[in-house]
């Protein structure tokens, strides 16, 4: 299988990387599952070793794994908020990547 990190669960196509068609494109040579996991990342199960190679060359060329991303970046997590949710009271998920960049910076430097 093969575990791919989707910031804040939202699978759209952004300039320079376009997740959705990546899975997209993906999902025309998968025969196994996808799974949604409760950290809002997407789990490629069931994948055949004759798939392996191509499901990932296809994950890389969409930007779904990029091996730059912290672990701090990875585990961070927000609920959707605005505009969404009658309950929200910040912009928790337009937010929380810039957030995270900012304490990014602070650990490096420490």
């Amino acid at each position: 299988h093969l575990t791919l990190f989707i910031e804040n669960g939202r699978l759209l196509d952004y300039p320079g990387r376009p997740l959705k068609t990546g899975m997209a494109e993906i999902a025309k040579i998968h025969k196994g599952d996808f799974r949604l996991t409760a950290n809002q990342n997407v789990i490629i199960a069931g994948v055949q070793e004759s798939e392996k190679a191509k499901i990932e060359a296809l994950a890389r060329d969409h930007g779904l794994i990029d091996d730059e991303i912290s672990e701090q970046r990875k585990n961070s997590m927000a609920c959707v908020s605005f505009p969404t949710c009658p309950l929200a009271m910040a912009e928790a998920e337009r937010f929380l990547p810039q957030f995270v960049t900012k304490v990014e910076g602070i650990m490096h430097r420490h």
